[in-house]
C-alpha cells in the first residue's frame, strides 16, 4: 500500500463502529487470533516504570490515547500506585464496556499535559495528514514520557505475524513515525521517548 493510499473496505470504516465486539473479539480477547498477550503489556509497563525510575520522572498523570480492552492501563496501575490513568477511545463499543473518555486521537485535549501518554498500535488506522495531527496533538499533551508504537511497513514485511495483525491500516515507514517525533521527543528504544520539554538530560548513547 503505498503512503497516501486510501485503504478500502474495513479500514474506511467509521472508527466508531468500526472497532466493535467482532474486532475486540480477534484482536483483544481470542487467544489463537490475538497478535499480543495481556502479560505483554505488563512487561512494557515495567520498562516504563524503570525509566521512570532511572531518570527521576514523577509519573502521577497517565493518558492511553486508544485505551482499547485496557490491558496496557491496568498494567501501568500496577506498576505506578497512585497515579490518576485517564482512557480515551474512539470505539462505541470500548467506550461503553469499558468507560473510557470518547475522542479521537487527533481531537482529545487537557488543560494539564501528562507526565506520561500511551499511544499503542493506534496511528496506522489514521491517514498521513491525520496521523500528523496526531502526533503534534500527543506532543501538546506530554510533558514526561511516551510510549509509541505502531505497526509500520517494515515491521508488516518482516517482523508481525500477518495472520494476527489487521492488515487494512496505512503502512508507512518507520521513518515518517521517527522525523515527525524528533523536534518533540528523543527516543530511547523499545517505543520509549522522552519529551524535550521535561528537561531532562540523556547521555549521548541513551538518546536518538
Amino acid at each position: 500500500m503505498a503512503d497516501n493510499a486510501e485503504p478500502h473496505g474495513p479500514a474506511a470504516m467509521d472508527p466508531a463502529t468500526r472497532f466493535d465486539e467482532r474486532y475486540f473479539q480477534r484482536f483483544y480477547f481470542s487467544k489463537r487470533t490475538r497478535a499480543v498477550a495481556p502479560l505483554e503489556y505488563l512487561a512494557r509497563a515495567r520498562l516504563l516504570a524503570a525509566h521512570a525510575a532511572l531518570h527521576g520522572l514523577k509519573v502521577k498523570r497517565i493518558l492511553d490515547l486508544g485505551a482499547g480492552a485496557g490491558y496496557f492501563l491496568r498494567a501501568l496501575d500496577a506498576v505506578f500506585p497512585g497515579a490518576r490513568a485517564v482512557g480515551v477511545e474512539v470505539s462505541d463499543y470500548a467506550c461503553t464496556r469499558y468507560g473510557w473518555r470518547k475522542s479521537s486521537i487527533t481531537e482529545f485535549r487537557d488543560a494539564r499535559p501528562y507526565d506520561l501518554v500511551v499511544c499503542h498500535d493506534v496511528i496506522q488506522y489514521l491517514d498521513n495528514q491525520q496521523a500528523a495531527r496526531a502526533l503534534l496533538n500527543i506532543s501538546s499533551l506530554c510533558r514526561g514520557m511516551l510510549f509509541f508504537m505502531a505497526l509500520t511497513r517494515e515491521d508488516w514485511e518482516q517482523n508481525c505475524d500477518q495472520s494476527r495483525t489487521d492488515s487494512a491500516v496505512y503502512k508507512r515507514p518507520a521513518k515518517w513515525y521517527r522525523d515527525r517525533l524528533k523536534p518533540a521527543f528523543q527516543r530511547m528504544g523499545a517505543g520509549v521517548y522522552l519529551a524535550r520539554r521535561a528537561g531532562i538530560p540523556l547521555f549521548a548513547l541513551d538518546a536518538d
